[in-house]
């Protein structure tokens, strides 16, 4: 049996909202132990990479949450190192991935490299295509269901405090996830898709636009102004696109988010932050719950080579997230927003890769 049916029947049995909230109180009443090195292969150095980019211009994907650039190489997936289902270690990515370019007219140079992996080019707009790729992705963060297309925050000076820009950047992808949830309920429609998810899919737009509004709130109150996101409404996609997007932006961003709105509810020093975590939260909780749904039903209608694809693309997030979850948080966003530690943010991740992701 595949990953995929695996994943499903798990799943199925037990409620994402119960794993996250065991994941988050579980992690939260404990000193964080010591965890291993960022990576997904040995933390011993650098494996050997053989293989080598074509330097040529990458397609440019900005696929909500992270930026990605897919480049054609020279060698064979076996020759980039050691890989698990496409996955390579963290070390050996930042050897074969180029910088973002500074001349592409992408705003996004200088973000930090995440994760890579190998496969076929099948979502380059011609279908899969004889040669394989290296997809480098940067820039990769929990930020909830986030619509492809979407431009990062830009940021005023009015909001230079640490936590000005967190909730700025926070109401904004609030605002943005209600696209992201009316283009979910669309496609779902376009396909026959169950009508309890459509109209799951709805309800959580609805509740994006009042968080929007809460979180809008905050970040006045801190001094800063919220810029109104371009959403491109895009047309009807390939079921293998929307079950990529769901389970990277559903089933690994959106579910970590819950846990992390979950955490804010309970240890922010600012009682309007907890407050609005409060109610935030258990409607985040509901969502990544959706997320898993459209994962079910998505998944029965996909050939065994388009799941494979999926799990891949889960895997790949799955790993950058438990990455990016250790790196360094401002202490006013630990202390004031309630954000976990960097210790328990990526203790959190690493549980539900083991009993949810399936990227342990």
């Amino acid at each position: 049996m595949g990953d995929g049916f695996i994943m499903r029947e798990h799943v199925a049995r037990k409620q994402v909202s119960a794993i996250v909230r065991r994941a988050v109180l579980f992690h939260l009443s404990l000193a964080a132990p010591g965890l291993v090195a960022c990576g997904h292969g040995s933390a011993g150095g650098v494996e050997s990479a053989p293989c080598s980019v074509i330097p040529n211009t990458p397609p440019f994907n900005a696929s909500g949450t992270c930026i990605e650039l897919e480049w054609q190489f020279n060698g064979t997936a076996t020759e980039c190192g050691p890989n698990d289902g496409g996955m390579i270690s963290l070390s050996t990515c930042e050897v074969l991935c180029p910088q973002v370019p500074t001349d592409a007219g992408l705003e996004f140079s200088g973000r930090p490299l995440s994760a890579c992996f190998i496969g076929d080019c099948y979502d380059c707009g011609k279908g899969p295509t004889s040669y394989e790729q290296l997809e480098c992705q940067y820039g990769c963060a929990a930020e909830g269901r986030r619509p492809a297309g979407l431009r990062p925050c830009p940021l005023a000076d009015d909001a230079r405090s640490p936590t000005a820009r967190f909730l700025v950047r926070m109401a904004y992808l609030e605002a943005a996830s209600v696209g992201a949830f009316e283009r979910l309920a669309r496609e779902l429609a376009a396909y026959g898709g169950p009508e309890h998810l459509r109209r799951a899919a709805l309800r959580a737009a609805s509740d994006e636009e009042r968080h929007a509004r809460v979180a809008t709130a905050l970040a006045e109150r801190a001094g800063a102004k919220v810029p109104r996101p371009r959403v491109p409404k895009g047309r009807v996609r390939s079921l293998e696109a929307i079950a990529r997007e769901n389970a990277v932006e559903g089933c690994v961003h959106e579910t970590f988010g819950a846990a992390v709105a979950m955490a804010q509810s309970m240890t922010a020093s600012d009682a309007r932050i907890r407050a609005a975590m409060r109610k935030i939260g258990p409607d985040e909780m509901r969502h990544a719950d959706l997320a898993w749904n459209v994962a079910r039903w998505l998944d029965s209608r996909l050939d065994p080579a388009a799941r494979g694809r999926v799990v891949r693309a889960r895997h790949g997030a799955a790993g950058a997230l438990i990455c990016n979850a250790a790196r360094e948080v401002h202490p006013d966003l630990i202390a004031q927003l309630g954000l976990p530690t960097p210790p328990h943010a990526r203790a959190i991740a690493l549980d539900l890769a083991a009993t949810l992701w399936g990227a342990a």
